[in-house]
């Protein structure tokens, strides 16, 4: 009995003891509250709803509820309990409106947010530093809307839990020598430094995990489980991936207690003891973490792009960039207003051309919510940044979208962004191509954007030029003009709005300045038969000059080239089959503006970025041999389309539009000198061709016989026509 009575009184002592362990309500309430004001969203979450069970009237907390799904990426969940307190008389927080216009923007329910924010705006005083973080954000969605319609073309996929946790990942890194390889940096649980505070100091529940560094690969179809870097990289402090040298035989990262405050280090992947010292050496740099300089980005092992705070910007975070020459650093340049704003401009990245810069911005007149991808390109005519681009949906979002960066295809990028759809915090995302992005497919020369200007001075310098030709204008009387070339489709329609617009153009400068020439020169993909081939280039070039007839443009001032699929800039076949892409390219009609010397124009066409596996050694013959002096065979001059097979058996078949009489002159042959071109006239005065002569060009113009002379001083060869 005794037994049994000492039994019956440790139960109840266990039952008592365990009863008064669980928190009260109000405990539940005490913690998530905690939890709460630490941003601990999710560990708030799980009490506030424990707390709720008790207490489920209690609308400041059904409110809170809502807030923490938000925060947790439970959008939908959100809602739910924004939408019931909407219907609560008794509820009248004015963050309600906020919150939905946050989930009404993240879901791009642009005129909703709007909405929702004004209705905020109305609600609390006109002192309130939230308005002008609201009014941003109403600009967001405006320009949200302007973009949404806008097809990029671009698909987008969260990089799975293989790689993302509940914590942030960032700063993602493609492998220089492996497309299968990835590097980033996260701050997540298991990390070497735990816990730590504000301060970098290790801490409990109010603290946030440091950094380190990690590698992934892409192997059957999936992504590895995440690998950290050796423990001679990470560290008990913020250790993040910034970038490599271009082979790959370097790293270079930032450590520090906090993410903003620490040192840039350049380690060699060496992990002998013996080939490597304790720690790795420090980078000799212009960059200083600690006076605000970040998101460092190196380009060519010789030049640095990165953000700074450092005074003399135009306002937040700018982009600046500085060239190792010389053995020293150059002193950074602010990237200029094109660029940077009174808003934060961050985590540049340089395409190959090293005219293609892609970075982030929260500018609201830029950026459809938070930090958005932007891409802009240098103009080396007129040394300057055109307008800058946002691709929109899908790679952009209502959150922020940081680090982009394309892979060394050009297939696609990796970026990080802290969207919605996440699974907390910022996860990676991979963005895929429909082809490859030309920024990606060739280097430029000077190799990058800064140094054009330098560049041209030097080549003006040793080819003799005195002055540039618009050195009589200011910089701000001179218009900058930058072209595309007359792409069209498999129909051969020509003019399509984007054409017209350009056409438009060139007729709007031919009349304000008479003594302006065009030379449209036709290209084709093959597809036509050869028979009617060179006619349809020529019909093509026409259907343009007549446009621009029709605007103004003096019509005797344009000439007409058609030289079919003679010379492509990419290959028709690839490996057997019909290139699409390079088709694409193929298929258009080349502009160029002469006799603007002492014009206040500068006027650059861009030229076709051909992958480099695309590239066709044809254009490149081409090109070289029209430069200077060159010759060709005249066979016809006919109003009619010529359908003598002497046109298909000898190469280098060409139309041109003759002044006047508007016939079509028929040319066959390709050669830089006199004695050449002879040879292959006799040769087709053997074949029948009766009526053949010998035209001379400069730089693939024809000159006439009234400019023999003339061009005989600087050109001897041309005394051979003279003579005869």
């Amino acid at each position: 009995m005794r037994h049994k009575l000492v039994t019956l009184f440790l139960f109840s002592l266990l039952a008592w003891g365990a009863l008064n362990a669980q928190p009260d309500t109000k405990g539940y309430k005490r913690v998530a509250e905690q939890y709460f004001n630490l941003e601990k969203y999710q560990d708030a979450l799980q009490n506030y709803l424990l707390y709720q069970q008790n207490d489920p009237g209690d609308l400041e907390i059904r409110f809170r509820i809502g807030i923490c799904y938000y925060e947790t990426n439970k959008l939908q969940d959100a809602l739910r309990y924004f939408s019931d307190l909407q219907q609560a008389q008794k509820f009248s927080n004015p963050q309600l409106n906020y919150y939905l216009g946050l989930c009404a923007q993240a879901s791009f329910q642009f005129l909703d947010a709007i909405g929702y924010y004004k209705e905020y705006l109305r609600h609390i005083d006109n002192n309130n530093p939230q308005r002008a973080v609201v009014k941003d954000q109403i600009r967001r969605c405006a320009f949200g809307i302007r973009i949404q319609q806008a097809k990029s073309g671009i698909i987008v996929e969260n990089m799975g839990a293989a790689i993302n946790s509940a914590g942030d990942e960032f700063r993602p890194i493609p492998s220089p020598n492996l497309n299968s390889k990835l590097y980033f940096s996260s701050s997540r649980e298991g990390n070497v430094g735990g816990l730590r505070d504000a301060n970098g100091k290790e801490s409990g529940i109010e603290g946030t995990y440091t950094s380190d560094m990690f590698t992934s690969s892409f192997s059957g179809g999936s992504w590895t489980k995440p690998e950290p870097l050796s423990f001679l990289l990470n560290s008990s402090r913020n250790d993040v991936l910034l970038d490599f040298n271009k082979n790959g035989l370097q790293l270079y990262y930032f450590q520090g207690l906090t993410r903003f405050s620490g040192d840039i280090y350049v380690d060699t992947f060496r992990t002998r003891p013996e080939e490597r010292s304790l720690f790795s050496p420090a980078f000799q740099g212009p960059i200083h973490s600690w006076e605000g300089d970040g998101d460092i980005h190196f380009f060519q092992d010789t030049i640095v792009l990165f953000s700074s705070q450092r005074p003399g910007g135009y306002g937040g975070f700018d982009l600046y960039i500085s060239i190792f020459s010389n053995g020293f650093w150059t002193e950074p340049q602010n990237l200029g207003p094109k660029i940077n704003t009174s808003y934060e401009e961050r985590t540049p990245f340089l395409a190959l051309d090293g005219r293609t810069l892609y970075f982030s911005t929260n500018n609201p007149q830029r950026s459809l919510g938070g930090f958005d991808v932007i891409r802009i390109f240098f103009d080396d005519a007129t040394e300057s940044w055109l307008d800058p681009w946002n691709p929109g949906v899908p790679v952009n979002s209502a959150g922020d979208d940081l680090d982009f960066r394309l892979t060394r295809d050009g297939m696609k990028a990796y970026f990080s962004s802290n969207r919605k759809s996440g699974y907390g915090g910022s996860d990676l995302y991979a963005a895929f191509f429909r082809e490859s992005q030309r920024e990606q497919a060739r280097m430029m020369s000077p190799i990058v954007f800064s140094q054009v200007r330098d560049f041209k001075l030097d080549f003006a310098r040793r080819v003799g030029l005195v002055e540039d030709p618009a050195a009589h204008f200011s910089e701000d009387q001179i218009e900058k003009y930058f072209l595309e070339p007359l792409y069209y489709d498999e129909n051969g329609e020509i003019l399509t709005g984007r054409n017209m617009r350009t056409l438009s153009t060139i007729a709007d400068l031919m009349v304000r300045f008479p003594q302006l020439e065009l030379i449209l020169t036709s290209h084709s993909d093959g597809a036509d038969p050869n028979n009617v081939d060179l006619f349809f280039s020529a019909k093509r070039a026409e259907a343009a000059a007549e446009f621009l007839s029709r605007n103004g443009a003096n019509i005797d001032h344009i000439r007409i080239k058609a030289v079919g699929k003679n010379y492509p800039k990419a290959l028709l076949m690839l490996d057997g089959v019909p290139n699409t892409t390079g088709k694409q390219i193929n298929r258009r009609i080349d502009i160029a503006l002469l006799q603007t010397a002492g014009l206040p124009l500068r006027i650059r066409v861009k030229d076709p970025i051909v992958p480099e596996q695309m590239v066709s050694q044809s254009w490149d013959y081409y090109a070289k041999t029209i430069e200077g002096l060159s010759y060709k065979l005249q066979i016809a001059d006919t109003p009619q389309m010529y359908s003598n097979d002497l046109l298909f058996r000898y190469p280098h078949g060409t139309i041109e539009k003759e002044k006047g009489t508007g016939n079509y002159l028929y040319t066959v042959g390709l050669y830089k000198t006199f004695k050449s071109a002879s040879q292959l006239q006799q040769d087709l005065v053997r074949n029948g061709a009766l009526d053949t002569r010998v035209i001379p060009y400069i730089d693939g113009i024809r000159i006439e016989e009234s400019q023999l002379a003339t061009w005989a001083k600087e050109y001897p060869d041309l005394e051979n026509i003279l003579q005869r």
